[in-house]
């Protein structure tokens, strides 16, 4: 993806943690990162991938406690379904990810 990508003048994408796993994280997140729900996970509750409840941009402090509760009873990573999470902040975190692993 290029940068000139990064730098088009639109209004942010805001998506749900499946539909980000599914269309970008599984494609872009290098082969090398062995769960990439686990990846989006501690992205958001670190608070490098922005989260959004019901319009609202959540703070640090509650998406940090997104990290406190079990929302789903057979994985421990899964965010709550009702949340939105930014793409662009995402697609920084994947490329950043990319360049990392060389």
């Amino acid at each position: 993806m290029s940068d000139a990508w990064f730098r088009q003048k639109r209004p942010p994408l805001w998506i749900s943690p499946r539909i980000l796993r599914k269309y970008y994280a599984d494609f872009l997140l290098p082969d090398t990162v062995q769960d990439k729900q686990q990846q989006i996970f501690r992205a958001v509750i670190d608070g490098t991938i922005r989260a959004k409840h019901n319009g609202r941009i959540l703070t640090t402090e509650e998406a940090a406690a997104l990290g406190k509760t079990r929302w789903d009873t057979e994985y421990s990573y899964a965010l709550p379904p009702d949340i939105q999470l930014s793409v662009e902040d995402a697609l920084l975190v994947f490329k950043l990810a990319r360049i990392a692993s060389g």
